[in-house]
C-alpha cells in the first residue's frame, strides 16, 4: 500500500480512548479527519474538543458499526482509514455475540464499503481492542482499568 502524508483520514471510534488520540495526532500532523462516532453528542464533543483545528475535524453518524454497508457512505472521499472501532462491555453475558461478533463484523464491514466505495482509499489500518486480551478484572471488588495495578496479578493467575 502507498503511504500518505497527508488528505483526509477516517477514523472509526473517534469518540473512544484510543480513537480520540489517533485524531489528535492526525490533525497534529496536518491531517483533516472525518471521525466514525455512534451518537451525535459524541461527535459534538470530539469537535468542541480541538477547537484550535476548526474545520480540520468532522463526524459521521454510525449508530451499528455491525450493521451492513454501515460505512458505505463514509469512505467515498477519504485517502485513509484508521479503524479503532470495537464495542466495550466491562461485563457481558455472551461474549461472542456481544463482542466477538460485532467486531469482526464492524472489521470486515469498513473493509468492505472500502473495497465497494473507497475509490481513494490508499491505505487502511485496523487496531485491536482491549477485550483481545480478555474479561475484565475485578480485584477487592472495584473493577481493574489499568495495567499498572494489576499486571503481576494477571501475570501470575494466568500462569501453568
Amino acid at each position: 500500500m502507498v503511504a500518505i502524508t497527508s488528505g483526509k483520514l477516517l477514523i472509526t471510534g473517534g469518540s473512544g480512548y484510543l480513537g480520540a488520540w489517533i485524531v489528535k495526532r492526525a490533525i497534529d500532523r496536518g491531517y483533516s479527519v472525518v471521525a466514525a462516532v455512534r451518537t451525535d453528542s459524541q461527535g459534538q464533543f470530539l469537535v468542541n474538543r480541538f477547537p484550535e483545528y476548526h474545520g480540520k475535524v468532522s463526524y459521521v453518524l454510525i449508530p451499528v458499526i455491525e450493521k451492513d454497508g454501515a460505512y458505505d457512505e463514509a469512505v467515498k472521499d477519504v485517502d485513509g482509514i484508521i479503524h479503532a472501532a470495537s464495542p466495550v462491555i466491562f461485563k457481558w453475558d455472551d461474549p461472542e455475540a456481544e463482542v466477538l461478533r460485532p467486531a469482526i463484523r464492524g472489521a470486515l464491514g469498513i473493509l468492505e464499503s472500502a473495497h465497494k466505495y473507497g475509490k481513494n482509499v490508499k491505505r487502511i489500518v485496523l487496531t485491536s481492542s482491549s477485550a483481545a486480551i480478555g474479561m475484565p478484572i475485578e480485584r477487592d471488588g472495584k473493577m481493574v482499568r489499568d495495567e499498572a495495578s494489576c499486571w503481576i496479578y494477571i501475570s501470575t493467575s494466568h500462569c501453568a
